[in-house]
């Protein structure tokens, strides 16, 4: 028996289903997990400078995960017993492939605008995949068995290992395909995989679970908000009540509120550190480091505005509040005019401040005036280009479907 080394990043992936075939046939090999920084290392000593790699026997090494899973279900018997058996699994585990490849470009993708075009592109590849694929198993048995033959075959486990994490994202995914969804649970159940998938590292990739906790209103978690809108991302919304806030207070970190809870253990406060945060993550931070400066003095200044708002608009002191009345209206005077040069700046001020597509600061720029608005609606009356640049967020698909469902709550 040939000597086998897999190497793959330290997570499942496009090396998952070279695992189980490994698993499945009880054939030994070393699982050599490669951390994110020891990559530069490996990087130029691999075949096309990708993984996964196959290494055989010291001194062949095979890249690309479905040549190598082909090469390892025909060595262990999962391909078929002929040749048109082997035609129907590749044909099988190719559609999963592209199924999957394109989840993955998808949600590895930080760009907002070519994230939304990767999530249409995997959503009309489940479409056209996932009924070929119910009735393919259909035409087997009626699918209560396996996708070709008698026994379990590389297009079996490649039918598990390439919806594990689409169904993470998604746990309906197979409500309308309960043959794959059953077929699934199979795979699963096979003693040799059973066995594996119990002791496996747990190194799924997932999206992160989010709780955004703040009072029942805008105020300075409604930029996170729009964020995740525009992101498209689940998250809890969590609204405290007043009342509720003794209680919570507490708990939360420098006891403030917003609060963005990560995977239900990392809480993380203060509304700009969380709104850049969600910005880098979510492709509208800005490509370079140099849009990421620009994005983040634009915001801030927003932020300044707002937070001189807020502490007038909430001083329940007569005088205090026309002293920081005073001081909310300075603020305008310099931020204001500052804004609408900048946006001149940048396509005559007739598009977003930073590069051709809405960034965080344009979200900023609308939910910071927000508030101040509603008290002066001849703000920005000498400032037409930032007022036109406010509609345009307004307008976007994401966010206009977000201000018809969001909650009319006194801000």
């Amino acid at each position: 028996m040939p000597s086998y080394t897999l190497y793959y990043f330290n997570g499942r992936g496009r090396a998952e289903i070279c695992r189980m075939l490994f698993a499945a046939a009880s054939i030994q090999y070393i699982d050599r997990r490669i951390e994110v920084s020891e990559w530069t290392q490996f990087k130029t000593k691999m075949p096309c400078h990708m993984l996964p790699i196959l290494e055989i026997d010291a001194d062949t090494q095979v890249p690309q995960s479905m040549a190598i899973s082909r090469y390892l279900a025909r060595e262990f018997g999962f391909h078929g017993k002929n040749s048109l058996d082997m035609l129907k699994v590749d044909a099988i585990c190719d559609s999963l492939f592209e199924l999957f490849n394109d989840y993955m470009s998808m949600f590895n993708e930080k760009d907002a605008a070519k994230k939304t075009e990767f999530q249409q592109r995997y959503a009309n590849t489940c479409l056209r995949v996932l009924p070929y694929l119910e009735k393919t198993l259909e035409a087997n048995k009626g699918g209560n068995g396996w996708f070709i033959g008698e026994q379990m075959l590389f297009c079996d486990m490649m039918c598990y290992a390439a919806l594990e994490n689409p169904l993470l994202d998604n746990a309906n995914l197979l409500k309308a395909y309960p043959k794959i969804a059953a077929l699934r649970t199979r795979v699963a159940a096979h003693p040799k995989i059973a066995s594996y998938i119990k002791k496996r590292n747990n190194t799924l990739r997932k999206m992160p679970n989010y709780t955004l906790y703040y009072f029942n209103g805008r105020g300075r978690a409604e930029i996170c908000r729009m964020l995740f809108v525009a992101g498209d991302v689940k998250y809890n919304d969590r609204r405290v009540e007043v009342n509720e806030w003794d209680t919570y207070k507490g708990q939360m970190p420098g006891s403030v509120l917003p609060i963005l809870e990560i995977d239900n253990k990392v809480q993380i406060p203060q509304n700009m550190a969380i709104a850049r945060y969600l910005a880098r993550e979510f492709g509208y931070h800005g490509k370079d480091n140099i849009e990421q400066a620009r994005v983040d003095f634009i915001s801030d200044n927003f932020h300044d505005l707002l937070n001189d708002y807020i502490r007038f608009d909430y001083e329940k002191d007569p005088s205090k509040a026309r002293e920081l009345r005073y001081v909310y209206e300075e603020t305008c005077k310099k931020v204001l005019p500052f804004m609408e040069e900048t946006l001149k700046m940048n396509n005559g001020g007739n598009a977003w401040f930073v590069g051709d597509r809405m960034m965080m600061c344009d979200m900023m720029c609308y939910c910071a005036l927000e508030m101040p608005l509603l008290d002066n609606e001849h703000l920005l009356r000498n400032f037409p280009k930032l007022e036109a640049m406010r509609k345009r967020v307004r307008m976007h698909p994401k966010i206009a479907e977000y201000f018809k469902k969001r909650k009319d709550v006194k801000i």
